[in-house]
């Protein structure tokens, strides 16, 4: 004999979900931002080379367990493309690894 199904829990209102969502995205937008500044430093200090790295993409690879296009695209986001980072960075430790090196 079948198990009896369970009730399920009443639904949310809609708004209230649309707000946890909103709540949320927000969260994630402003630590992605401080993940970026972070990453930005961590590239402007050559900090790649205190593990015998030679890219800052290379140690957010192995660091972070992203793939390597993956980190390349965080590195250049940091480095190039928020608009808190109009300036070019610093030093050259932002030389972006393409798929081809």
């Amino acid at each position: 004999m079948p198990a009896e199904p369970t009730p399920m829990a009443p639904l949310e209102a809609i708004e209230a979900l649309d707000e946890r969502i909103l709540t949320l995205c927000t969260h994630l937008n402003a630590a992605t931002y401080e993940l970026l500044v972070m990453i930005r430093e961590f590239d402007e200090r050559g900090g790649c080379l205190k593990w015998g790295l030679e890219n800052t993409a290379t140690w957010l690879a192995w660091r972070c367990d992203l793939t390597m296009a993956t980190a390349r695209e965080k590195l250049r986001v940091a480095v190039f493309s928020s608009p808190h980072f109009r300036q070019p960075p610093r030093s050259s430790n932002s030389r972006i690894i393409t798929s081809s090196s």
